[in-house]
């Protein structure tokens, strides 16, 4: 009988040991007038015990209500997410922090519903460490003092990289961005797009960008900075862009870095400052298969920015322009450009 005990204690350990990750994972509910305790769905916690506990292969269910308060990751491979799509709203009570900080890797932030009123980002992956496998997706963002989405490879203090890498960003609605600074829709890049005296190399790389809306916004609908790679910005909307406190916007869309596609985006009633598109010439960047209709106080319809760092040509090909207050197009440095319907 004895043996038999150890036996079933064995093959237990066994068992539990080879389940699925997901098998064991839990689910930590939490809500706005949740208290430290047990997470559980009929007695929720507060969001910030829910964030503490939270380990990987969990997630974090935002049961419906304002929270007035913000997620700052504390354990890589945790998910985000609302009991109920839109009705879990972070509200900001700072003017310096992002209302989601990602921190770790292997994180989802899901159905969630951020309003920034205050706060200067909505959410921003920044990296302490490397940081990787990111999705943000079915969220909406609304009235923020900057950017709505921001990825930054920040300095680390050792030689080496400082990387963001494989993050979606995917069906999600961001409405007014920049009302009191730069206001980007979606922002990808680094503070500093050159090797630091450390020997550090700050990047952001493989960054997929489709299917969300992006309304008023004062900046670059989306832009990608110097020091990323393999951005990849496919069937969003951008729409309605108003004049916000810079004096004049770089471009619609700005892409540098390298080896980016954007295509088969909708620009609508836009105003562009430079240009709707402002491209590096030798980025490899490819832009085609985008429409552009109605382009309010732009200087260009098409702009190159510079050289930029690669070696390969960037190209701007098989779009459709219409309605445009300018139709003037920038190629230098080698860019090529063809094909463009209504330029």
């Amino acid at each position: 009988m004895k043996n038999s005990a150890i036996y079933l204690t064995w093959s237990s350990m066994i068992i539990a040991l080879t389940l699925p990750l997901s098998v064991m994972a839990t689910d930590f509910h939490v809500s706005p007038k949740g208290k430290p305790g047990k997470c559980s769905s009929s007695s929720p916690c507060d969001l910030a015990t829910g964030i503490k506990l939270a380990g990987r292969g969990d997630d974090v269910i935002l049961h419906d209500g304002v929270y007035k308060s913000r997620i700052k990751t504390h354990n890589d491979g945790v998910t985000f997410r609302a009991e109920h799509t839109g009705k879990a709203i972070l509200e900001a009570t700072s003017t310096t922090y992002p209302l989601i900080e990602i921190l770790n890797s292997d994180i989802t932030t899901q159905g969630l519903h951020l309003d920034g009123k205050t706060t200067q980002r909505g959410i921003a992956v920044q990296n302490i460490k490397n940081v990787s496998n990111i999705i943000i997706q079915n969220c909406t963002i609304q009235n923020v003092r900057s950017q709505g989405i921001q990825l930054v490879a920040r300095k680390k203090s050792t030689a080496g990289r400082a990387e963001i890498n494989n993050v979606k960003i995917k069906n999600n609605t961001i409405i007014g961005t920049g009302f009191h600074d730069v206001g980007e829709g979606i922002y990808v890049g680094s503070p500093d797009p050159k090797r630091t005296g450390n020997g550090v190399v700050m990047e952001v790389t493989n960054v997929e960008i489709s299917n969300n809306t992006i309304e008023d916004f004062t900046d670059n609908c989306i832009e990608a900075k110097e020091p990323t790679r393999n951005v990849n910005i496919q069937h969003n909307t951008c729409r309605n862009e108003v004049k916000g406190v810079t004096p004049e916007n770089q471009g619609t869309i700005e892409m540098r870095g390298y080896n980016h596609i954007v295509s088969h985006n909708t620009f609508e009633n836009v105003r562009g400052g430079i240009a709707v598109f402002n491209i590096a010439a030798m980025g490899g960047i490819t832009v085609t298969d985008n429409t552009v209709n109605k382009s309010i106080g732009t200087r260009y319809a098409i702009h190159t920015r510079s050289r930029g760092f690669g070696n390969t040509p960037s190209q701007v090909s098989h779009n459709h322009f219409s309605n445009l207050s300018s139709k003037t197009v920038i190629a230098k440095y080698g860019i090529h450009i063809s094909d463009n319907q209504g330029l």
